[in-house]
């Protein structure tokens, strides 16, 4: 790595004699080069959502997270509007039609009522997050986020986005949502 740097130094003084300032070596290794093309492709940060969360607890511990249930409607609605953003932080995003997901879909159908039980549930993380209204007894709570990504769940949301908004008015569904500020 020495004998390299030292080689191209040598390039960049003799062409710089000639026509100076003309060339440089920068060091550009496969983690710049990975960094660099994430950076490129990177969705912008979503700030300004607002989560209702019904039945919600609250740890503190390492970080802040509030935990409680959502509903299905309102995910559906979020990731509709975000997108892939919504997903930019976790390991993969929405995959569309699998035996898992067409399970969801099922369950949302047939029987939505139970879908909160069937789930693992959705985790966000967030920059912020601010309480808004919040019921004494924690039986609702409004949550604003800035700097969202889901981590868990890009599976769930996805599918449950396929729904028109009408379906949950019809079969209303909640799903356990988790929000952690980093």
């Amino acid at each position: 790595d020495d004998t390299r740097r030292l080689m191209f130094g040598q390039v960049v003084e003799r062409v710089n004699a000639v026509a100076p300032q003309r060339v440089r070596f920068v060091r550009f290794g496969l983690s710049d080069f990975h960094e660099a093309l994430t950076q490129k492709f990177a969705e912008p940060e979503i700030n300004g959502v607002q989560i209702d969360l019904r039945n919600y607890g609250v740890v503190q511990g390492v970080a802040r997270a509030y935990y409680g249930s959502m509903s299905v409607k309102d995910l559906a609605a979020l990731y509709r509007d975000k997108g892939n953003a919504l997903v930019q932080a976790n390991i993969r995003r929405y995959r569309g039609s699998s035996e898992v997901n067409d399970g969801m879909a099922l369950t949302l159908k047939k029987d939505s009522s139970k879908f909160f039980y069937f789930n693992n549930g959705v985790t966000l993380i967030c920059r912020s997050i601010r309480p808004g209204s919040l019921d004494s007894s924690r039986m609702l709570g409004r949550f604003h986020l800035d700097g969202v990504s889901i981590i868990n769940g890009a599976q769930t949301a996805g599918t449950v986005a396929q729904e028109p908004s009408a379906h949950y008015d019809a079969h209303p569904a909640e799903v356990l949502v988790t929000c952690i500020e980093l």
